[in-house]
């Protein structure tokens, strides 16, 4: 093969060029595939083939690297002993790579298909047990090309696996726990929660040691799964989204009390009608509830399509029903103290 002989050229130079040669080409064949495998993939509609074209995109440049060090290592004038051990561990990094393509790719397909399930609090725990058992079947076969005995290097880990479970009996305890709530399923990703320690917000993912919970205030919480499972969990999704919010009116003594009630059930159900953050159904009432210091204490019932716009929501009826309580002429009292002083014949 003269092309590849380079007979005018120093033994080293001959490496590199033929090196470089290599790389060049492979480079080549591989946007070529990637074009044609991009055609291919967008005549599906399925993600899997999508999923692993992306996988592929970085692996596949160490791969060529590879292929190009081994026709290198086959050109020099290395000793053969030396040459094959380059030789295993050029094909180590390439068995190294195409594990970590797959489990790559196989924790992109199982978070696709179970979030398509409506199993999307599964995603984050399946997405770590396929990754890490792809990686160990990996590593394993890494081992075995290098000459690495992986027997009693098992039997090593299964000794020690008692004081490692030791040491991380914390990591493992919020792994079963997550598992725990998967099984459990008191809530899913996207249900807005209230924790027993004050924590709410939604949901959004439950992993293999914390589930991350977004607050009001767009704060990311991260909660060990360990807490989650041993708390008090109030889910405000289920069984409906929709939630009941109250506001508190307090009016004069002397109010006609029965027309204040109709005037503000009238302006309620107006405002669940024309609010969109509120709904109708269930209908809004007003109750009477008791008798304040100062004060007829009214609380007015609505009802909201999620807990989220609670604040939004109070907000906006309360602006409505001062409105309506001040065209009406109903009074809103305030605190007053009279102080009544006295003179006796003997003070000063």
């Amino acid at each position: 093969m003269p092309i590849l002989a380079f007979p005018d050229l120093s033994p080293a130079a001959r490496v590199v060029l033929v090196f470089f040669c290599a790389l060049l080409g492979l480079l080549f064949l591989r946007a070529v595939a990637f074009r044609w495998l991009r055609r291919l993939a967008a005549r599906t509609q399925s993600q899997v083939d999508d999923l692993a074209i992306d996988a592929l995109r970085l692996p596949s440049l160490f791969w060529a690297a590879a292929l190009s060090i081994e026709a290198a290592l086959q050109r020099s004038e290395l000793p053969e002993e030396l040459r094959a051990f380059f030789g295993q561990a050029v094909t180590a990094i390439v068995i190294l790579s195409i594990t970590i393509v797959a489990a790559n790719t196989l924790a992109a397909v199982l978070n696709a298909r179970l979030r398509t399930s409506g199993q999307a609090a599964a995603s984050g725990i399946a997405r770590t047990l396929a990754r890490g058992v792809v990686l160990l079947l990996g590593l394993t076969m890494v081992l075995h090309q290098l000459g690495v005995a992986v027997g009693p290097l098992l039997t090593a880990l299964g000794v020690g696996g008692l004081a490692v479970a030791l040491a991380l009996q914390d990591t493992l305890g919020n792994f079963f726990a997550g598992i725990h709530i998967l099984l459990e399923r008191p809530f899913a990703i996207g249900h807005f929660v209230k924790l027993e320690g004050g924590e709410e917000g939604w949901v959004q993912d439950i992993g293999w040691r914390t589930t991350r919970i977004l607050t009001l205030n767009e704060h990311t919480v991260v909660v060990p799964n360990s807490k989650i499972a041993g708390s008090t969990i109030v889910n405000m999704a289920l069984p409906d989204p929709v939630v009941r919010a109250e506001i508190l009116l307090g009016l004069a003594y002397g109010t006609d009390l029965p027309r204040a009630i109709a005037l503000l059930q009238d302006e309620l159900e107006v405002a669940s009608r024309e609010l969109p953050q509120l709904v109708p159904d269930p209908r809004p009432d007003v109750l009477f509830d008791g008798f304040g210091d100062w004060s007829l204490n009214l609380v007015l019932r609505f009802h909201l399509k999620q807990v989220a716009l609670e604040r939004v929501a109070a907000s906006l009826v309360r602006a409505r029903v001062y409105e309506r309580v001040r065209r009406e002429g109903l009074e809103i009292p305030f605190p007053v103290q009279v102080v009544h002083l006295s003179r006796d014949g003997g003070g000063a």
